[in-house]
């Protein structure tokens, strides 16, 4: 029984190992892909907004930044059950075993939640602020592509679809719609 054991904690341990570097590389490819989206919105929020199309756009990036929190709670929770999945093994093995690596997922998983619901009251304010900007705009065919495009996030070729117009017709007053914004607003 001794050695029966010893091959149960032997196995729980390999899962454990093997976790933690199926963990790690996941994390480097997110932490990658996390790095690359923060610089774009750094440069994104160091420009002076004085750009129509940028002040737009300011809702796409808030989208990305509260998705991308987004996946990243699901990635700590994974995380997370996959841990207590493996101390639950060592558990029945072993009277001890690392709960602080649990109470760190958990507290981690907390932080990204708090995380979220602040990145999504920003989103709503900005979405409110857009909205009320687009609204601003006098000639209805110009708030509406532009609603479309930054608010319901469409490309232009289905907002082209959606107003029954080809997509040339939809890029010109997408271009008219902003230079009706800027003159509004009194951008450059």
């Amino acid at each position: 029984s001794g050695n029966e054991d010893g091959k149960t904690l032997s196995y729980a341990m390999t899962a454990r190992d093997h976790f933690t570097s199926f963990g790690k590389e996941k994390k480097k490819q997110h932490a990658d892909k996390t790095g690359r989206l923060r610089a774009s919105l750094v440069a994104l929020e160091r420009n002076s907004m004085s750009n129509a199309k940028e002040y737009l756009m300011r809702l796409t990036y808030q989208k990305r930044k509260v998705e991308q929190t987004a996946a990243d709670i699901l990635e700590a929770e994974s995380d997370a059950y996959g841990l207590s999945a493996v101390l639950i093994s060592e558990r029945v093995q072993v009277s001890s075993s690392p709960e602080w690596a649990i109470n760190a997922a958990v507290a981690e998983v907390d932080r990204l939640k708090r995380k979220y619901d602040a990145e999504m009251a920003e989103y709503i304010r900005i979405r409110k602020e857009v909205k009320d900007a687009i609204r601003a705009v006098p000639e209805r065919k110009y708030a509406d592509v532009l609603e479309l495009r930054y608010c319901r996030f469409m490309r232009l070729s289905k907002i082209a679809e959606t107003l029954d117009r080809n997509e040339v017709y939809v890029r010109r007053l997408h271009g008219e719609a902003l230079e009706s914004f800027r003159r509004v607003h009194k951008m450059t």
